[in-house]
């Protein structure tokens, strides 16, 4: 399995693509989110994308299956940048409890 952070990595990879490595006539079509390659590396990202995302389907820039798809993925990225971020924490929490009591574990 994947590690939290490999798996932020593969999903900016697949939203990067839907939204920035579509060819010409795709574009054309469907129009893009983003006038300029970003990737996703916080949940500030993601807000930004989402906003971006929202103007663009108001806008008929996007079908209601790219938008749907696209705030899919963003909502997924969200859940997995925030449970890297807890699981962070928690990796430090653990090496302060262990200096703490001279290499002990609790349990």
């Amino acid at each position: 399995m994947y590690s939290y952070k490999a798996r932020i990595t593969i999903l900016t990879g697949v939203l990067m693509k839907g939204v920035f490595f579509m060819n010409d006539e795709d574009r054309q079509q469907e129009g893009q989110v983003y006038k300029q390659m970003k990737r996703l590396q916080n949940s500030n990202h993601s807000r930004e994308f989402m906003q971006k995302l929202i103007n663009a389907y108001d806008k008929n820039r996007i079908s209601d299956e790219k938008a749907r798809t696209l705030g899919y993925l963003i909502k997924i990225f969200d859940g997995i940048y925030q449970n890297s971020e807890i699981e962070e924490r928690i990796e430090k929490l653990e090496e302060i409890a262990k200096k703490n009591n001279n290499g002990r574990r609790f349990g």
